[in-house]
């Protein structure tokens, strides 16, 4: 991670451990998006070197 962690407004409604769950579930699910965008990429870079496409 090159960025800091996001704040917890104490403003916003909701407990700290409430906003920390919160927060830690989008981390999660943006971490299973990048995977998924990973193997994505990778079956299509393989899909095409085998074709001949790639260079």
């Amino acid at each position: 991670m090159i960025e800091p962690r996001e704040s917890i407004d104490g403003r916003a409604p909701g407990t700290f451990r409430e906003k920390e769950a919160a927060r830690d579930e989008r981390y999660r699910a943006d971490a299973r998006a990048q995977l998924e965008w990973e193997a994505q990429a990778r079956r299509d870079y393989e899909r095409r070197r085998d074709s001949g496409a790639a260079s």
